[in-house]
């Protein structure tokens, strides 16, 4: 078996995406894209969990192309490669895909992380992105979508996260339907009512009702869903 260290790039907007893969034959392209997704295997991307597979969805299959950067006989060289490539400045670019340092360390789930709202106020710390998610989701099992908003500057669960702490890291970057946004992730009541309309319940904010079981409930307020186990969830403020 060879070890192959490639780089995924999208026709479209020529982001790309460095990773490693392991292959019989590195001059054969297997069908393997990369980040888990195979052309073969829709299953693969059509369900998508990172910022790579979302845009092999959106684009289609056919406008990616891999190419191989190094190949080596063993794996360990392959991944020292790599998180040469995928350090913090490549991840900073805006022509990446990748969300996580390269190479073999898991540990960078474990740095530490900070969390503000979303005009940018400091509201606490985590001693890693898993603790951070748990925090806001219980039923996370790792950093899900939380490097990539980071990345982005997007909101994840109605705050923001930086990995440098200051005062004040700013509002919020502009986005589609910016009011409507704001009053969901504003931090305002949130109520818990029966399909008759009765308030059953009330949250200080949608924080606390996810932290409460009701993972979708934001998804009902925002119109995306009618019910979350049987509730309906409305913005009280």
């Amino acid at each position: 078996m060879k070890y192959i260290v490639y780089q995924t790039t999208s026709k479209v907007n020529n982001k790309i995406y460095i990773g490693v893969h392991k292959t019989e034959n590195p001059d054969v392209f297997d069908g393997y894209l990369g980040n888990g997704v195979y052309i073969y295997r829709p299953s693969s991307y059509m369900h998508p969990k990172t910022h790579f597979q979302s845009a092999v969805k959106k684009y289609g299959i056919k406008n990616f192309i891999r190419t191989t950067l190094k190949v080596f006989d063993n794996e360990e060289d392959a991944y020292k490669l790599e998180s040469e490539l995928v350090n913090e400045e490549f991840l900073k670019r805006d022509d990446t895909y990748n969300l996580v340092l390269g190479g073999r360390d898991t540990s960078q789930f474990m740095v530490k992380v900070y969390m503000y709202d979303l005009e940018g106020n400091f509201e606490r710390e985590f001693e890693s992105l898993i603790a951070a998610a748990k925090y806001l989701n219980p039923d996370a099992t790792g950093g899900g979508h939380l490097p990539r908003a980071i990345k982005n500057r997007h909101q994840f669960l109605g705050h923001q996260f930086s990995y440098e702490k200051v005062d004040n890291i700013g509002p919020i970057k502009a986005m589609k339907n910016r009011l409507h946004i704001e009053k969901a992730y504003s931090g305002g009541k949130v109520g818990r009512f029966d399909k008759e309309g009765n308030l059953l319940e009330t949250f200080e904010t949608m924080t606390d009702c996810v932290k409460a079981g009701y993972k979708n409930a934001k998804q009902v307020a925002l119109g995306k869903r009618n019910v979350c186990k049987g509730f309906v969830f409305k913005y009280l403020d």
